[in-house]
């Protein structure tokens, strides 16, 4: 379920007014969004996940959820080259490159304003982050290696 609506708000008019007032069961009016509840649900999966087992959570505003937790490395992987980005859509998700770009717009937009939405914060603002990784000046190996080397020296302090 999450995957399906993975980063993205409903941003129209009449799905907003909608899903903000909802009636219970009792008949009372209760004030949360299906988005909103469906965030809050994920946060305390984040969170149980956090509390039971060491894990690697990849997006879903977990930064944020995890933000006052020890032991938690908060990083952030982008590309500033668009063209490295089309090509990797276009090898991996069989898409042509004008599909691509398309496509990796609409979706940073609606990353963008799922992150902002639920944390009032900007989505790849490096203070929110102990690294941000451009892979597209490393390649994915190198950024790999850079992360592994990065870990290895906070969890070992090496």
């Amino acid at each position: 379920m999450l995957e399906k609506v993975d980063e993205k708000q409903k941003s129209s008019f009449w799905y907003s007014f909608a899903t903000n007032y909802a009636f219970s069961e009792n008949g009372e009016v209760t004030p949360i969004s299906a988005d909103d509840n469906l965030f809050l649900k994920q946060a305390k999966v984040i969170e149980d996940l956090y509390n039971t087992e060491s894990c690697v959570i990849v997006g879903r505003c977990s930064d944020y959820i995890l933000k006052d937790k020890p032991n938690v490395i908060k990083l952030f992987i982008y590309s500033s080259d668009i063209d490295f980005k089309i090509s990797r859509k276009v090898k991996f998700k069989n898409l042509t490159e004008k599909e691509a770009k398309t496509k990796i717009k609409r979706v940073d937009k609606q990353r963008a304003e799922y992150y902002k939405r639920f944390t009032t914060q900007k989505w790849g603002d490096k203070n929110n982050y102990e690294i941000s990784i451009d892979s597209s000046k490393l390649g994915v190996e190198g950024s790999i290696d850079v992360l592994e080397s990065y870990i290895k020296k906070i969890i070992f302090k090496k």
